[in-house]
C-alpha cells in the first residue's frame, strides 16, 4: 500500500461523508420521509494482481485504487462508499467450504453437487480448510491496515438456495 494511501482512506471529511449516508439510510429504514431519494452507487477497489494466489498485493492494490477515486465519496446526494469486495468463489464460497467442488468456466463460478448422502454432511475443519484461511487472513489484512473509511466486502457466507441444492439435486432431480 502507498504511502498517501492509509493517510487518505482514514480522511475525517471522507469519514463524515460515509456517516452522513449511513444516517440517511437508518432514516429510511425507520420510515422517515427524506428530503431527496437515496441513491447508492459503490466505489469498488480494483487491482489486475489475483486474490487467490497475492492477496495481500491485491488488497493494497485496490486500497491504492480508491484513493484515486475518493473525492467521488464526498457526494452528499448519492451515496459512493469505498469498497474492497473480497468475493472469492461467489456465491460458492460456502459450497467449497463444505467440499463440493468449485472451478471457473465460462465467466462464472460454477459447482458440482456433493455426493454425500442427505443429514451427512461432514462439518468441515475451518482451521485446516485453505479457502477459510484464505478469507480469514485477508479480513485481517484489511483490518491491518486501519484505514477507518473503506468497507471491506465479505464472501458470500449464506448461500441458503446453493447449500439447498448441491446437497440435495440427486433427491429433487433423480427420482
Amino acid at each position: 500500500m502507498k504511502s498517501e494511501t492509509q493517510f487518505r482512506l482514514c480522511d475525517p471529511e471522507l469519514l463524515e461523508a460515509r456517516e452522513f449516508h449511513f444516517s440517511r439510510l437508518d432514516d429510511l429504514y425507520a420510515g422517515k420521509k427524506l428530503e431527496y431519494a437515496f441513491v447508492l452507487n459503490g466505489i469498488l477497489g480494483h487491482s489486475p494482481a489475483d486474490p487467490y494466489k497475492e492477496p495481500e498485493k491485491w488488497l493494497d492494490e485496490c486500497l491504492d485504487s480508491l484513493v484515486e477515486m475518493s473525492e467521488r465519496a464526498m457526494d452528499r446526494v448519492v451515496f459512493r462508499p469505498l469498497v474492497v469486495e473480497y468475493g472469492i468463489y461467489g456465491v460458492h464460497f460456502i459450497d467449497r467450504i463444505l467440499g463440493a467442488h468449485v472451478y471457473w468456466g465460462g465467466d462464472q463460478w460454477w459447482v458440482d453437487y456433493l455426493e454425500s448422502p442427505i443429514g451427512e454432511l461432514e462439518c468441515p475443519d475451518l482451521e485446516s480448510d485453505e479457502t477459510w484461511k484464505l478469507a480469514r487472513d485477508t479480513a485481517k489484512a484489511f483490518a491491518a491496515r486501519e484505514v477507518t473509511v473503506p468497507l471491506f466486502g465479505l464472501p458470500t457466507l449464506a448461500s441458503v438456495l446453493n447449500i439447498a441444492v448441491i446437497s440435495t439435486a440427486k433427491i429433487l432431480w433423480w427420482r
